[in-house]
């Protein structure tokens, strides 16, 4: 059994990481020690044909993996465009990691749909697309088109907020494209995520947050309200998601994500940004507006949301 990667395979490998591509089984003249270093577990094969470093594998997050099997698959087939999920990464949009187990990619044979190691093909007569970085990749539009109507409600709405954000697509020619697929499968449910859809919204985490608000009933106040610190002249906060209460009282909805507390700057910087964040909290609640915490891994936690809305008096 193979105990190192053979000079040859490893200087190839390098190769195609310095790329940010897989090693293909074309690659090499010789393919059959591939198979022996993935059972030796040197190497992982992530779809048929495709392999990366065990080690350097693991330490990728699954869009970086979407985006690296994606870009070796457009080398291998230049005429598929990557769709869905996989073309709004090679937008720069955040995708939850729950909808990226497959890459996604259509062509205009039949089969759609068909899942195959890693990818999932899907069947278009017409596909609208663009080039990034040498590959085809769905219109913005038609990507969202498709995202909308085929993610949960959460998922969908992280991505519609993150393409107004960034300025991928507008609210304008997303009614328009809707306009031209008039009483198409899934229009009006896209129009649903669209309602909700907000670009002020910083992060992916809080726009799951808002989407399982929704889900409860309750309606959003309003996003990243600006409040003075009154203490500190000219200074100000900006709030996630505000609520209100039936007495007119004003909750802030703030999603915590684990970079605000991680040591950023040696051994100090947990404790320096509990500190501030603790000066933050306290110039909102000098204006009267509650301060209900949430964390991110609980955003999309129905129940738990629930509680802490009913604890703060959102929901009666």
């Amino acid at each position: 059994m193979a105990t190192r990667i053979p000079a040859s395979i490893a200087s190839t490998l390098k190769t195609c990481e310095e790329r940010g591509v897989l090693l293909a089984r074309a690659d090499v003249a010789d393919a059959r020690p591939l198979s022996r270093l993935a059972v030796a577990g040197l190497l992982v094969s992530p779809h048929p044909g495709l392999y990366a470093r065990s080690d350097l594998w693991r330490e990728l997050t699954p869009d970086a993996r979407n985006l690296c099997v994606a870009k070796t698959l457009a080398a291998l087939h230049p005429a598929w465009v990557f769709s869905h999920q996989t073309a709004a990464l090679f937008y720069g949009l955040s995708v939850s990691y729950s909808c990226l187990g497959k890459v996604h990619y259509t062509t205009p044979c039949r089969a759609g749909g068909q899942d195959k190691g890693y990818t999932c093909h899907h069947q278009a007569k017409a596909a609208e697309w663009r080039m990034i970085d040498g590959v085809r990749v769905s219109s913005p539009e038609r990507m969202l088109y498709d995202c909308l109507r085929s993610l949960p409600f959460a998922d969908a709405l992280v991505i519609a907020d993150g393409a107004l954000r960034e300025g991928v697509s507008t609210r304008e020619k997303l009614e328009r494209y809707l306009g031209w697929h008039a009483g198409g499968r899934g229009v009006r449910y896209v129009r649903q995520v669209l309602e909700s859809a907000d670009g002020r919204a910083e992060s992916g985490a809080e726009s799951i947050a808002r989407a399982t608000v929704i889900s409860l009933g309750v309606p959003i106040y309003d996003l990243q309200l600006v409040v003075a610190d009154l203490e500190r002249p000219g200074k100000t906060y900006r709030l996630d998601i505000v609520l209100r209460r039936s007495d007119d009282t004003l909750v802030d909805l703030e999603v915590d994500g684990r970079q605000k507390y991680e040591l950023l700057n040696g051994p100090d910087g947990a404790v320096t940004a509990m500190m501030a964040e603790r000066q933050r909290e306290a110039a909102i609640t000098a204006h009267g507006i509650l301060v209900a915490r949430i964390a991110a891994a609980d955003a999309g936690n129905r129940p738990v949301m629930e509680r802490k809305l009913r604890a703060y008096g959102v929901i009666p």
